[in-house]
């Protein structure tokens, strides 16, 4: 074959330069992985094409335009990798030939032609051509490597057959891989017709937007499957006559329209929610304070209230969720008391975040003649819960925004107020859904910013934080045996000692939650997981002195406050933030007065006493 390359190594530019010197013939071999710039005996197929340069060109980038035509097949003996190009070593590598199975090989040609040809119409990038001058091939080697030649196959194949020493295995060869690019070729025409014949079907939608009915899709499996998942999912008489009604309209519309998915989306949405199947609730009080306890340490105004609306819902059998708002510092545990509170419950848990959400649409959904409208929050939590009466976790309900897209505080009304959100209608579903069974828990740092509203609509539960005594309980029952498990120790052979975790509360952290002792312990964790990787001891205490090391420098400084108390000239104050509150020490200045205390600053002087 005469093939022209583009060759910019400069390796193998000075190997163009070289062949003058040997009748410029080079030896062409594959690299077995094309990224290698600087390839050594390794990196290269064994066997390659012996050519001859015909004709050379240097472009205006320096890269090197030649013109090559085999010659025959080599064999590399020896590569010599040291001199400014590659220079080898080869023997040539003769075909073999068999006259007893020239009639084989005859017959094993003209089915590679034939296969040839067929490929060659069904693939755009072969000439028309080539097939027939193929055909007027008399010798089977020549035919084998021009074929070869020609079809679109990945390096590696091409490099087998170029390794092939029989002609017959060649080219038996070759028609395993003709067959097989032929299959591929007529699945792919087949799809293009496919297309073709849809895009050519006449518009859903004539002139004037007249909506054309036609006739249902043959594939009548997929209507049935469709029926049967409506009739299997349950749906209260409102919401099955719906979606029946938007299956009737998918029917007489062309399975390609846009609305069509539009419709299709819908119906599965109505089939996916939960409308009448619920979990069983656990009513065995002992069991769920047994799980609020195992689980939280403290909380103790937390834990009465769900044992009593335990208690009241094995009494009772049937009440209607509460509203629950989780007002406390971050890190107190809020979040995770929800999850706890569906433990004990035996409820399906499902939180959803509000922070930052300022579009109304994020509560209500978008209506469905938006591009990509989807139900609300409340509906997907509701989907992925699978049940009627989940613990449905509104994350930090004092973080949501308003501004022209609508108040996501207002939208929340109709979820959380009890007489409403028995038929909470989204947006995009534009069908009631009962929302009453649901336990809602709402999490807060501060309910300044809760709206009024929303506010009167929930039971306020206040987490005020931890003392450093709780912190400790909480530290050595929950927060170091989770840590040094994620970290490969054993929490009951290698822990702190009770004064090093009271050293970490007080010059490491400074919180009314835990979260930060509990990135303090992750990090000793760490620490101790390296020491008994490189050969500590696995089972032992961290003692106090050994806090410095690990951890660094102490972080906070408190004061002594007894001392504080016996110096002249500082009182006590308190500071209360959402994020927790701190004893502050206020220095106080006496200076001399009238005689009488001014109740106004006089314009441009001093407030005296």
């Amino acid at each position: 074959m005469v093939l022209p390359l583009l060759v910019g190594r400069v390796r193998s530019v000075e190997a163009l330069a070289a062949s003058k010197d040997t009748g410029g013939l080079v030896l062409l071999l594959t690299q077995r992985n094309p990224t290698t710039d600087e390839p050594v005996e390794a990196d290269l197929f064994g066997v390659g094409t012996v050519a001859r340069v015909v004709q050379t060109a240097t472009l205006p980038d320096g890269t090197a335009r030649v013109v090559l035509e085999g010659v025959t097949r080599a064999r590399l003996i020896r590569l010599d990798v040291g001199g400014a190009s590659l220079m080898g070593t080869l023997e040539v590598v003769a075909d073999e030939t068999n006259e007893s199975k020239a009639s084989a090989t005859a017959d094993l040609t003209r089915e590679v032609v034939a296969a040839y040809g067929r490929y060659a119409r069904l693939h755009e990038r072969v000439p028309d051509e080539l097939p027939s001058v193929l055909s007027a091939e008399g010798d089977p080697v020549r035919l084998s490597y021009l074929i070869a030649g020609h079809v679109h196959l990945p390096a590696v194949e091409k490099q087998e057959v170029l390794e092939t020493e029989s002609p017959g295995a060649r080219l038996e060869r070759l028609r395993e891989l003709l067959e097989r690019e032929l299959n591929i070729l007529q699945i792919e025409a087949k799809l293009d017709r496919q297309l073709l014949r849809k895009e050519s079907e006449e518009s859903d939608f004539g002139p004037g937007l007249t909506l054309i009915h036609r006739e249902p899709p043959t594939d009548a499996e997929e209507w049935v499957e469709l029926d049967r998942t409506v009739q299997a999912a349950d749906l209260p008489p409102h919401a099955q006559e719906r979606a029946e009604r938007e299956l009737a309209r998918l029917r007489r519309l062309n399975p390609v329209a846009p609305e069509a998915a539009v419709i299709r989306t819908y119906v599965d949405w109505i089939t996916a929610l939960p409308w009448r199947g619920r979990t069983a609730d656990n009513l065995d009080v002992t069991q769920a304070a047994a799980v609020l306890e195992r689980e939280h340490f403290g909380l103790a105004d937390v834990k009465d209230r769900i044992l009593d609306h335990v208690a009241v819902l094995s009494l009772v059998g049937d009440m209607r969720g509460p509203i629950l708002c989780l007002v406390g510092p971050p890190g107190v545990g809020k979040t995770s008391l929800g999850e706890s509170i569906a433990k004990a419950l035996g409820r399906e848990f499902v939180r959803v975040s509000l922070g930052g959400v300022r579009d109304e649409a994020e509560i209500r959904g978008h209506r469905r003649t938006y591009v990509g409208a989807m139900p609300g929050r409340v509906l997907q939590g509701m989907r992925r819960s699978g049940s009627t009466n989940p613990v449905f976790l509104l994350d930090e309900v004092d973080k949501m925004a308003r501004d022209f897209h609508g108040d996501p505080g207002a939208a929340l009304l109709e979820v959380l107020d009890p007489e409403q959100n028995r038929t909470f209608t989204d947006h995009y579903l534009e069908l009631d859904y009962d929302l009453s069974d649901v336990l809602f828990i709402a999490t807060a740092n501060t309910l300044q910013d809760v709206p009024e509203p929303l506010r009167d609509r929930m039971e306020i539960i206040r987490l005020p934080g931890y003392l450093d005594t709780e912190k400790r309980e909480i530290a050595g029952r929950f927060l170091w045996p989770r840590q040094a498990r994620r970290h490969g120790l054993d929490p009951d052979a290698v822990r702190p000692t009770d004064e090093a975790i009271d050293h970490v509360i007080r010059t490491y952290t400074r919180e009314a939650g835990v979260r930060e002792l509990d990135r303090r312990l992750s990090r000793l964790a760490r620490k101790v997981a390296r020491a008994v990787a490189e050969g500590a001891p696995p089972s032992r205490q961290v003692p106090l002195d050994e806090l410095r090391a690990l951890l660094g420098p102490p972080t906070h400084h408190p004061p002594e406050r007894d001392q504080a108390l016996e110096r002249i000239g500082i009182a006590n104050a308190l500071a209360w933030t959402a994020a927790g509150g701190e004893v502050l020490d206020v220095e106080v200045a006496v200076g001399s007065g009238g005689g009488h205390e001014r109740r106004n600053r006089p314009q441009g002087g001093e407030i005296n006493y």
